[in-house]
């Protein structure tokens, strides 16, 4: 029975914390969004903002939300970016994760979801995949980085909407 009680509270303790952060599926859906929406959402989840910077020219708006951002450093648990143009619709997600059992749920949840591998190549250091259902494009790429002796891997995920081959983020 007090392996039962330790094991479901574990559980809970876990799904708690996990759920805080955003799901593949939310992430997604904030392709197309207005960027307030989005900005909306992520602070309900106790992301902050990090940067952001106004459409100028030909160049799209971005903005940067960190989610459990480190008081001594520009470090966090995860960073989520978007494009956007004058209108303020988001146009590109750029999500990273530096948590190894986040980048499987999401994986596994693009997997389910019927994206599938197109792609794959190793380049800069980095594993890199391009994962596409009918309509949107997942870059998928895995990094590892050294400090002071410590190895931490970066995941990154790139969401753009699928163009064929045109997009400049997709490789041959």
């Amino acid at each position: 029975m007090k392996k039962l009680f330790v094991s479901a509270l574990l559980i809970l303790s876990s799904t708690i914390t996990f759920g805080q952060n955003i799901s593949i599926e939310q992430v997604i859906s904030f392709y197309k969004k207005k960027l307030p929406v989005a900005e909306e959402t992520l602070a309900a989840k106790n992301w902050e903002l990090t940067r952001a910077e106004e459409p100028s020219g030909f160049m799209m708006g971005t903005s940067t939300f960190a989610y459990e951002k480190s008081s001594f450093s520009n470090g966090a648990t995860s960073f989520i970016t978007f494009r956007y143009g004058d209108d303020g619709i988001i146009e590109t997600v750029y999500l990273q994760v530096n948590n190894t059992e986040k980048y499987n749920a999401y994986m596994t949840r693009l997997k389910a979801r019927g994206y599938k591998l197109e792609k794959s190549r190793v380049e800069d250091g980095s594993i890199q995949k391009i994962y596409r259902d009918k309509t949107m494009t997942f870059l998928i790429k895995s990094k590892t980085s050294s400090k002071d002796g410590v190895t931490n891997t970066i995941y990154t995920f790139f969401l753009y909407r699928t163009l064929g081959n045109a997009h400049p983020n997709t490789f041959s």
